[in-house]
């Protein structure tokens, strides 16, 4: 068997936007990667280069420059027998202890394939949002382009009813899709969508809100 040796760099322009039913928020912000594999190793540098916050709320708009004179912001190694990640905290945290779960359910590499897995709410929805299972709907495709290989993955999160820590109903549901080499040591693009509302006694329903605030007062963490 041949030695694993993988090199990869590139830039990523990370894009979200969010609305909570009062402002929006857009965020953009540049990254260089670099990455190196050696055998059961690889190592992944994170440079987050100029980005930008933009607020739009009934009253006007508001914009912040992120400037970036940092060297390298972000370090990860991952053990490719031991299927762990190691680096920073929070990452490598939810990864080895929510991500690495479900990887292992799903079909080996290498082929085509769609399957389902279940996952537990509090994984994939908004702070505050628990309850049971939901069933995740995955579809894996490998193909040709222009004499390079590629790998796309996508996803759907059938619509689902929880309950928040306020005792709120909510309904959550996304879908997303990803672009990558074989291999995956390089992203190509990644998107997702994940929406919530909250359904009134009433029946009205109106975009989930949680970690915002009214004009006037501080907003019932909703």
């Amino acid at each position: 068997m041949a030695a694993v040796d993988e090199q990869n760099r590139y830039n990523l322009r990370m894009m979200s936007k969010t609305f909570d039913g009062y402002r929006e928020v857009s965020h953009t912000q540049n990254s260089a990667v670099a990455r190196l594999r050696k055998e059961d190793e690889s190592y992944t540098l994170m440079d987050f280069g100029r980005g930008a916050v933009v607020i739009e709320m009934p009253s006007g708009y508001s914009v912040l420059e992120i400037p970036n004179f940092e060297g390298v912001d972000s370090e990860f190694k991952y053990n490719y027998k031991a299927q762990k990640l190691s680096g920073v905290n929070a990452a490598a945290d939810y990864f080895n202890n929510k991500v690495y779960k479900y990887l292992q359910s799903g079909p080996a590499l290498g082929s085509d394939h769609a399957w389902s897995t279940q996952v537990n709410i509090s994984d994939i929805a908004p702070k505050g949002i628990n309850g049971g299972k939901v069933t995740i709907d995955l579809e894996r495709s490998y193909f040709n382009h222009n004499n390079k290989e590629y790998v796309l993955i996508t996803y759907n999160i059938p619509a689902f009813q929880a309950i928040d820590n306020d005792g709120d109903f909510i309904i959550h549901w996304g879908e997303g899709a990803a672009l990558a080499d074989p291999g995956f040591g390089e992203i190509y693009w990644n998107a997702a969508v994940q929406r919530s509302v909250v359904e009134e006694t009433t029946g009205i329903r109106r975009p989930y809100r949680y970690n915002t605030y009214e004009p006037s007062q501080v907003n019932r963490q909703k």
